[in-house]
């Protein structure tokens, strides 16, 4: 799941770049430094108000309700580079999470999944009953407690229906937050501009 988004430099920054073919060495490697760092800020934010609290969210609130907190453990930084090629050189950074359910909340999805076979606990647990025996030699009714029903029921494998709408908590974190972005950006490429004159 890839989520592109641009980001628009300061009119100074954008200026300074203009003036050059290719993106000097030096520049570069503070722009890495500085994306790596809006990084580490945005998610610290996007994590704060958008995967906390007790859900259920509405989708239009753009929030994940936490209840393993694994999903935002899980919210991990790759280090930015360079890509550069037929176009302008490109810095990447990236914000994503090896939890497979994270697309799902992001893009929405409607379709049949199966459901592997699972043992369930029933909530009247297990059902005994009392059954009496008189016994043939001394005439005295015994009584014992046996088990009619388990409290453990076993669900075979099946197909469901589901309909999980968008709720792209990520993507909203990053957009609400691209003047981080562009500040932490432009400010490296003056100041490495400022270093070399």
């Amino acid at each position: 799941m890839n989520v592109e988004v641009k980001i628009e430099l300061s009119p100074e920054a954008q200026a300074i770049l203009q003036g050059f073919r290719t993106l000097p060495a030096r520049m570069a490697e503070k722009m890495k430094a500085a994306m790596d760092k809006a990084n580490e800020e945005v998610l610290g934010k996007t994590s704060k108000a958008r995967f906390t609290g007790r859900g259920p969210f509405s989708p239009g609130e753009h929030r994940l309700g936490v209840r393993t907190s694994r999903l935002r453990t899980s919210l991990n930084i790759a280090k930015a580079y360079l890509l550069s090629g037929a176009g302008s050189p490109t810095i990447i950074g990236s914000i994503g999470s090896n939890v497979v359910y994270l697309g799902v909340h992001e893009k929405g999805f409607t379709g049949e999944v199966s459901v592997r076979p699972f043992t369930r606990k029933n909530r009247r647990g297990d059902v005994f009953a009392r059954f009496g025996r008189i016994s043939p030699t001394t005439g005295r009714q015994t009584l014992t407690r046996r088990k009619i029903a388990s409290g453990i029921s076993q669900v075979r494998s099946h197909k469901r229906r589901m309909n999980v709408p968008a709720r792209a908590p990520l993507s909203t974190g990053i957009e609400e937050n691209l003047d981080i972005y562009r500040d932490k950006l432009s400010a490296a490429v003056v100041d490495s501009m400022k270093e070399n004159a």
